[in-house]
């Protein structure tokens, strides 16, 4: 662990890491063992929406896969403030994290609160890439998840 280091700190380490494209697989499972532990007593308001979505972000575009002592929590507190989405948090967030790194339960819940919001209807095409691309990759990679969903959400 890294004694002494709050969320803070390994927030912006990772999102150091994502911006430098650096890929450590050590230092980056040191910093997710030490949030796991900052997780564990689980508080559903302690990390911002933005601080959870992009560490989410950051760790599917490094293509790292936690190990389920920090992954599992932080599941359990991504699913929790999924309400507090906005607009911009579906708009942007990332393909590879939805497809490849949400639970089928989070995915699920995630594109109904994007239907709910009407994320990205009212604006410009540019701005709704990763949209279009998890749509894609979902009706490519999960077709039975696409057809499950609720009449709402897939028609949006």
């Amino acid at each position: 662990t890294m004694p002494g280091c709050g969320f803070r700190q390994h927030y912006v380490f990772v999102r150091s890491m994502h911006r430098l494209q650096l890929r450590w697989a050590e230092q980056l499972h040191i910093v997710c063992d030490s949030w796991g532990q900052v997780l564990r007593p689980f508080h559903p308001g302690r990390f911002s929406v933005n601080q959870l979505w992009k560490t989410g972000n950051a760790l599917a575009d490094l293509g790292f896969k936690p190990r389920a002592h920090f992954w599992d929590p932080f599941v359990r507190t991504f699913r929790t403030n999924i309400d507090q989405f906005e607009d911009t948090h579906c708009r942007r967030t990332s393909a590879i994290f939805v497809v490849d790194y949400m639970p089928e339960t989070l995915r699920l819940a995630f594109l109904e609160r994007c239907a709910k919001i009407r994320a990205g209807l009212f604006t410009a095409p540019a701005q709704i890439r990763n949209l279009a691309l998890t749509e894609f990759l979902l009706r490519k990679e999960n077709p039975v998840l696409v057809a499950s969903l609720p009449f709402g959400v897939r028609r949006y």
